[in-house]
């Protein structure tokens, strides 16, 4: 086999073990003449039911016979029809914006608009549930890009008062379909006007069924803010294929003569055009479309048990990525489609059926629909009640009564124990920036900055807060069999034992020392469990990693970062030391945190000086500036108390960390 090859195998055998793999089966023979599918269809985006409406097939088939197939060429070239002059005119019609470009896919919209507006001098911010092609146009860009806390216009002030001299693109969607909630847009709007900021506000879920069909941006009266733009697909409400950019004729100026995937993409076909266009009309003509389809989410969610999600998509919480996929198929077998949210393509790691509301369903089919889902739901584990909208960087799902995951042990106590990936398979505890996560991942900006001290001080400061606590080391080295490790010596600080995955008796990397051995380490997937097992009975679970945020944990090569994004409810505390060199060590730890979405709680110096000098004093005061603030210094004689003091003195060493655990 080649080596190609033997890749490929690799990733399929790994997606199989993790539950993740998908296919991509014909499901609807959509037979001719037929006006819906069979089976029922609550999986597709088709909203209004307009993808089989005869007015806007009549209007593709007219273009197909006038135009042809294709538009044969680039926009820029050839590829432009009147077709296409139609389609932006009706989408400007249905929203109320003064200019429309359209493009071959939303996907394709998204990437124009926000690597065309970037560049030089420029940066992006996301809101943390973005969709995914949002994510890949702002690592297309080429500019430094960040997230911010789901919906929340407080944390996004934070993040654009950190860039005062910045050109700021802050992308968002109107209504969120895994959620399903909405976004707070005049609250953002605001924050990017006090700021300079840009708001590009993508309308995939709210075109259609909010605002009576014409979008949330123009329910809320914000059609021609300055410094607003809107980008829409028209493969959901309009039931056809192709995205679009709306705002100012500036924009769109601007657009055609920079948007990649716009100048080296052949224009849009024409039946699509043409079938996107008459959609649009249809949609500016009936507004009793959006209310309809709004009735039918209602009538799902209240059949389901769920509260209703502000656009089509309802979304029913499962306990794992096998039970939400079981109960996908048992629909099916009933003849019933829904879809199946499952990691990767989530925000917060929570599998859920997707079940989609139409505009053109009967009430008595809905209906029956609806009890046959709620049945499959429950059948497999599914609990009613839709999680609480949630807070941060890295979001999560449902409120915990603690710290803890001890939803874990509530879902394990109805369907006994949960397959594959418990943690990455239960809902979340909600997350704010004055709330800490249920898992604490402590990394250093290098080798021996005192991590280990530091998570031994996050532990006593927890203890000191009244919670259950406790460690993990996924990987111990330079240490031999029977000889202390770091959970020895957090231990001996805090009365807490601790555990480990695995050691090594080489001093060096995990991956490197496992090799010099012959060793194999434990998997990603491996750690994920163990962290899930101790989760159930404490608050709070501190993780101490070897080394930096990149050092490879197991033999694939996954890294502690991996793992932080990996698990649900978490965040991650950088241990930095106060000398020469640490604040560009601290810079790239952060950067590669951001990059990844991962939630940053702040900064610990791990051995803080009697007598600092004056590179430390600023150092540390350069540190206490950053948005996330410094959470503490543990000073350099602390390893060499006894435990009580060393309990007794931590939650003064970390005074921002004890005041958000709550510590007396």
């Amino acid at each position: 086999m080649s080596g190609w090859a033997a890749w490929l195998a690799e990733r399929s055998q790994l997606r199989t073990s993790r539950g993740t793999e998908r296919f991509d089966p014909v499901l609807r023979v959509c037979r001719p003449g037929a006006r819906t599918s069979d089976p029922l269809d609550l999986a597709s985006n088709d909203y209004l039911g307009l993808a089989r409406d005869e007015r806007v097939v009549t209007a593709a088939k007219k273009a197909l016979d006038r135009y042809g197939a294709s538009a044969t060429a680039s926009r820029l070239v050839t590829g432009t029809l009147p077709v296409h002059r139609d389609l932006e005119a009706a989408l400007c019609g249905l929203t109320g914006q003064p200019s429309a470009l359209a493009f071959s896919t939303g996907y394709a919209a998204n990437l124009g608009v926000l690597t065309a507006l970037s560049g030089r001098g420029a940066e992006i911010l996301l809101d943390a549930h973005a969709h995914a092609s949002l994510h890949d146009a702002a690592r297309m860009s080429r500019v430094p890009y960040a997230t911010f806390a789901h919906n929340d216009a407080t944390a996004l002030e934070a993040e654009l008062a950190a860039r005062p001299d910045r050109r700021v693109l802050v992308a968002v969607e109107s209504i969120y379909s895994v959620l399903g909630d909405a976004a707070p847009l005049r609250e953002l709007l605001e924050v990017c006007h006090r700021h300079g900021a840009l708001l590009v506000v993508d309308e995939a879920h709210g075109l259609g069924v909010a605002g009576h069909g014409r979008g949330l941006v123009h329910e809320l009266d914000l059609v021609g803010a300055p410094d607003l733009l809107v980008t829409v697909t028209l493969s959901k409400a309009l039931g056809s294929q192709g995205g679009a950019v709306l705002g100012p004729t500036a924009v769109r100026d601007h657009l055609v003569n920079t948007a990649r995937s716009f100048i080296f993409d052949t224009g849009l076909a024409p039946a699509a055009a043409a079938a996107a266009c008459a959609a649009a009309d249809v949609v500016a003509g009936d507004p009793g479309l959006a209310g309809a389809v709004r009735a039918n989410a209602g009538t799902i969610a209240a059949v389901c048990g769920i509260d209703p999600a502000a656009g089509a998509v309802q979304s029913l919480p499962m306990p794992s990525t096998d039970s939400a996929v079981a109960a996908a198929l048992d629909l099916r077998s009933q003849g019933i489609l829904v879809g199946c949210f499952r990691p990767p393509s989530v925000p917060d790691g929570v599998s859920r059926l997707r079940v989609t509301a139409r505009a053109d369903l009967s009430g008595e089919d809905l209906f029956e629909a609806a009890r046959l889902v709620a049945r499959a739901a429950a059948a497999h584990g599914g609990a009613s009640g839709r999680p609480a909208t949630v807070e941060g960087p890295r979001a999560g799902d449902a409120p915990s009564p603690v710290r803890g995951l001890t939803s874990v042990a509530a879902v394990e106590g109805v369907q006994g124990p949960v397959p594959a990936t418990p943690l990455r398979a239960v809902p979340r505890a909600t997350m704010t920036e004055s709330r800490l996560p249920s898992v604490l991942v402590v990394t250093g900006t290098d080798t021996d900055v005192g991590k280990t001290v530091v998570t031994a001080a996050v532990v006593a400061t927890a203890l000191a807060a009244g919670l259950g606590v406790t460690a993990y080391k996924p990987t111990q080295t330079g240490v031999g069999p029977g000889e202390p490790g770091d959970m020895a010596e957090v231990e001996r600080l805090t009365g807490v034992q601790g555990a480990e995955g695995t050691r090594l008796r080489a001093p060096m990397a995990p991956r490197p020392a496992a090799r010099l051995e012959g060793a194999a380490l434990p998997t990603l997937d491996d750690h994920v469990r163990r962290i899930a097992d101790l989760a159930k009975g404490h608050d709070l679970v501190v993780v101490e990693g070897a080394g930096g945020l990149l050092v490879e944990l197991d033999d694939d090569g996954a890294t502690l970062a991996d793992l932080a994004a990996a698990l649900p409810d978490c965040g991650v505390l950088v241990v930095a030391r106060s000398a020469l060199g640490t604040l560009n060590h601290t810079m790239l730890t952060r950067e590669a945190l951001s990059h990844r979405g991962i939630r940053h709680l702040g900064v610990v110096l791990g051995s803080w000086p009697a007598d600092p000098d004056v590179i430390e004093t600023t150092n540390r005061e350069h540190l206490a500036a950053l948005p996330e603030g410094l959470l503490g210094a543990v000073p350099t004689g602390a390893p060499g108390l006894d435990a009580a003091a060393f309990r007794e003195a931590a939650p003064g060493w970390l005074p921002a960390l004890a005041q958000r655990l709550g510590t007396p």
